[in-house]
């Protein structure tokens, strides 16, 4: 009798805590990898209401901010509710300075425009914090401003080349500022 009630109760327990720590993004399906291990692949596509676009790492979920919010936030699928092991967000910012490099970034030319980029460990591993890293790309568009990171929960000084490959398929749309032709 005693084992029934102490199966009652956990069964009962299980069923009450399960939703509070199931993370609400995570579908199900196979889990993503924190860096990509496949080349992008055009069906992976996900594209922005107001224009942009990026292929999608297989197995990366996209949180929805909605329409409003002019960004992209992926994540590799997981199970669980349990910290992100990597991000990757595009987003819209102001206009770049024009005068020059920002401090601890390189200039670079991404898609034929003006853009600069650093890859740097944020924070070093710390009792039961993972070590993170940024990789961060901002691109000026003639005066608008995009914004690339990819934050992973290692420790890493370059941007994973398979990385730069999904970070190279992003689409802009087309620049606001310019007169329709």
């Amino acid at each position: 009798m005693e084992v029934l009630v102490v199966l009652l109760i956990m069964t009962g327990l299980v069923l009450v805590l399960l939703p509070a720590v199931h993370n609400k993004y995570a579908a199900d399906g196979p889990l993503g990898e924190m860096v990509p291990i496949t080349a992008p692949k055009e069906e992976n596509r996900i594209t922005h209401p107001s224009g942009f676009s990026i292929i999608a790492p297989p197995n990366w979920l996209e949180k929805d901010m909605g329409s409003e919010y002019v960004w992209i936030r992926l994540a590799p699928r997981q199970y669980g509710a349990r910290r992100v092991l990597s991000t990757l967000t595009i987003s819209r910012e102001g206009p770049l300075d024009p005068t020059g490099v920002p401090k601890g970034f390189k200039k670079v030319t991404f898609q034929g425009f003006r853009a600069y980029e650093r890859m740097v460990v944020m924070r070093e591993y710390l009792f039961d914090d993972p070590a993170i890293s940024d990789y961060d790309l901002y691109v000026d568009r003639d005066g608008e401003g995009w914004h690339v990171n990819y934050s992973l929960s290692t420790t890493m000084t370059e941007l994973p080349e398979i990385m730069r490959e999904y970070i190279n398929t992003i689409r802009f749309p087309p620049n606001a500022k310019k007169e329709p032709e």
